[in-house]
């Protein structure tokens, strides 16, 4: 009977013991995966890269009679985001068999934007992700509402959807809540908020640990990613932004160049008349 029963032990473990450890390896893979999907998502994910002070701060005069005309401005783009590669991230990529030491150190992302102001209080946003050595497509687009202005402050809602992707990679899909304050001083526009993330991607790889299902993600709370900023007006129809963003490691920064107007189309006189010019 004992050798009987040790013949059994034998031949369970045999069974048993390969199917473990590749269920143990799958499940590795699929968090490594997703750590890697998700900085993915958020750093093409969709942009705008204002404050929250509306595109168009200008508010219109009173008439004698009737309603102000609504007051509309614009701001087109070009944007440079770099985002460093995590050891989170790194380590992710390690235990799926990459080799990141011939991996770029940082996702390197040139954008260019649209940014549509209405009525004082309603932005519209565009983002495309030009291309660069990462090879990473995508566009997004966004809505932002002034919720409260009190004196020079502005306090903001904005949602933002993207999709981008990579040929033989991945594709993904990424939604944005923030919420932001900002202080407009004419010249210079100070800004800081949180975002939220969530989104899907789907791994398109021959390597077989990423033969998986779309991982989908909702960032928790701790996941919530605070950032700062900073527009200044360089001349009357040109502003330089700088802003900033940390999550634990994860860190980003991105500058962005952009002519800005008091109407939706471009005015083609005084692009480079001393900021001081600026009334609003």
């Amino acid at each position: 009977m004992t050798k009987i029963k040790f013949f059994f032990i034998i031949l369970t473990w045999c069974a048993l013991g390969p199917f473990a450890n590749a269920q143990a390896t799958k499940k590795q893979s699929q968090k490594a995966a997703e750590t890697i999907g998700k900085w993915l998502s958020k750093n093409t994910g969709h942009y705008d890269f204002q404050s929250a002070t509306t595109v168009n701060p200008k508010r219109a005069g009173t008439k004698f009679f009737g309603i102000p005309d609504m007051q509309m401005a614009s701001d087109y783009g070009i944007s440079y985001m770099q985002a460093p590669r995590t050891d989170k991230v790194t380590e992710a990529y390690k235990t799926i068999g990459a080799d990141t030491s011939s991996m770029a150190s940082a996702l390197k992302l040139p954008r260019f934007h649209l940014n549509l102001g209405f009525n004082n209080k309603h932005d519209l946003t565009f983002s495309y992700l030009l291309p660069s050595d990462d090879k990473v497509k995508g566009w997004g687009i966004g809505y932002k509402r002034v919720l409260i202005k009190s004196g020079l402050t502005y306090v903001s809602y904005r949602f933002g959807y993207a999709r981008s992707s990579r040929d033989d990679y991945f594709s993904a899909t990424s939604f944005v809540n923030d919420l932001s304050i900002s202080l407009y001083l004419r010249l210079i526009d100070f800004y800081a908020g949180i975002r939220h993330w969530s989104g899907k991607v789907q791994f398109e790889s021959e390597i077989p640990e990423l033969s998986l299902q779309p991982i989908e993600y909702i960032s928790g709370v701790s996941e919530i990613e605070p950032y700062i900023g900073v527009i200044a007006a360089t001349t009357t129809n040109t502003r330089f932004t700088l802003e900033a963003s940390s999550l634990k490691d994860n860190f980003s920064i991105a500058a962005k160049f952009s002519f800005h107007f008091d109407s939706l189309l471009p005015s083609f006189n005084n692009w480079f008349r001393d900021p001081r010019y600026i009334k609003q």
